[in-house]
Formats: structure tokens, sequence, C-alpha cells
């Protein structure tokens, strides 16, 4: 179908048919903001860095929270997960390669050198 269809089938209203669909693109986005909007009315308490806290998903995914922060991983179609966020392993060089750019952004800036094509 390629398209997420909220289960309404508590509205008796519906008829049983479904009330709304969505690209997947628009209910990555959908739940982006919701969990945005979420924490602009109940921000979580402060953690100190270092804590990070993983929890299954559904299958493959899991949530990882890291001080208020939400993160997802998943597994590709092609090792059995829904392909629905990058790999764990994916994550980790992203977050290395975003290290190094922090790090070397910060030393351009020190020395009075542009940041273009970092």
């Amino acid at each position: 179908m390629g398209r997420v269809v909220p289960d309404t089938s508590f509205a008796p209203h519906d008829a049983g048919e479904p009330w709304a669909s969505l690209t997947a693109e628009e209910a990555r986005h959908l739940a982006g903001l919701l969990l945005f909007r979420a924490a602009a009315v109940a921000p979580e308490p402060e953690v100190g860095p270092g804590l990070v806290e993983v929890t299954p998903i559904a299958g493959d995914a899991f949530g990882i929270r890291v001080r208020g922060h939400t993160l997802t991983v998943d597994q590709p179609l092609s090792d059995g997960g829904k392909d629905t966020a990058p790999t764990p392993v994916e994550l980790f060089v992203a977050a290395v390669a975003s290290c190094a750019a922090h790090y070397a952004g910060r030393f351009l800036d020190r020395h009075g050198v542009s940041r273009d094509g970092l």
C-alpha cells in the first residue's frame, strides 16, 4: 500500500473506513512534530550527560533516549528490519563524523579560517 493508515476501529462513525493516510515521510514528519510539541508542553527531567536508555519499539527498531532527546535505530529490509531509521552502525558513523566536523569547525573559527567546504 505504501501509506500509513491510522487504526480507527475505535470510532464507530467511521464505519470501518480509515479517516486518513500518510506517506511514510509524512508520518515521520508528523511524529517528529508531535515529539517536539510534547517536549515543549511537558519537558522531561534534565538528566546528566552519559545516561543513555535504549528501549524496544517493534521488531529490530529501538528508541534511544539521551538527555530528553529521542533517536531511533532499525535494520534495513534486507536484514529483517523495517528500515524506519538508520542502523546503529550508521548512527555511530554519523556521530563520529559530526563530532569531527564540530571540532574542525571550532578549530577553523579559532584561527579565522572560513568553514566553507567543511
